[in-house]
């Protein structure tokens, strides 16, 4: 149980997590609009992300698979492509939020390069790393991912430490990226929201396959991977929601 929090935890708490929360900013929502649509869509994202949760440890096999008794042997390649697909995603978003910053610390700290090619360069370079830890490395994944778990949870509490003394509270946002505030507002849960919890949808069937459904039955697995989703993606959503509102709205959008 102890590895499966580990590994749905160490999963999101990630610099890919804290990009993704930028979305509500991007929408033009306040400051309060952001956190109350990331973190009601993240309670609504559990919702149909608990069949998903135990579906492994009853068939002892991934979501995938276990899909072909709805859809049949063909139908079970809805599931593998979506899956790809969401993996793809948050690998990508990994890569790019990781780069950016190991191009920007590297410039401050030793007066690197900054541009395209270095950013291309370390782009390459992490993506062969993911690859190769992937396909050689699988039997580190718990260790890799714990250490990823305990770096994305410091990192978060540096940058609210860092963003703590001018974030702009009673920033109103810009323009609903909608229209209006209830059409915007319901795109960022949905978005954002349920949208990060479904990234957890294969991982956290994947791992429960591994768990006696004996030992472990849904009362004491459903409480484990619930918790470690939320505590994984709404902190490091809420925290990328307010960094960029360090600086005052121009009066002109506070009215």
């Amino acid at each position: 149980m102890r590895t499966f929090f580990t590994v749905c935890t160490g999963a999101s708490f990630t610099l890919g997590s804290v990009a993704f929360g930028w979305l509500p900013v991007s929408f033009g929502l306040s400051f309060w609009a952001s956190l109350t649509s990331i973190t009601v869509g993240t309670l609504i994202g559990l919702v149909p992300l608990v069949p998903l949760i135990v579906i492994g440890s009853h068939t002892a096999t991934n979501n995938s698979t276990s899909s072909g008794a709805h859809f049949g042997v063909r139908g079970r390649l809805i599931g593998s492509i979506i899956g790809l697909g969401m993996m793809l995603l948050g690998t990508a978003i990994a890569i790019w939020s990781s780069g950016g910053v190991l191009v920007a610390g590297a410039a401050r700290l030793l007066h690197t390069p900054t541009g395209n090619g270095s950013l291309a360069l370390t782009y390459t370079v992490l993506g062969l790393l993911s690859v190769l830890i992937a396909v050689y490395g699988y039997h580190l994944l718990v260790r890799t991912t714990l250490i990823l778990m305990i770096f994305g949870v410091v990192t978060t509490l540096l940058l609210v430490a860092a963003f703590a003394g001018d974030v702009n509270v009673g920033c109103r946002g810009g323009q609903y990226a909608l229209g209006s505030f209830t059409s915007t507002w319901l795109l960022s849960v949905f978005a954002v929201g349920v949208g990060g919890v479904m990234t957890m949808s294969t991982i956290a069937g994947d791992w429960t396959r591994y768990i006696s459904s004996r030992r472990y039955p849904p009362s004491r697995l459903l409480p484990v991977g619930l918790l470690a989703v939320v505590l994984s993606l709404d902190p490091p959503m809420n925290v990328g929601s307010v960094g960029p509102r360090r600086q005052k709205v121009p009066s002109e959008l506070e009215g």
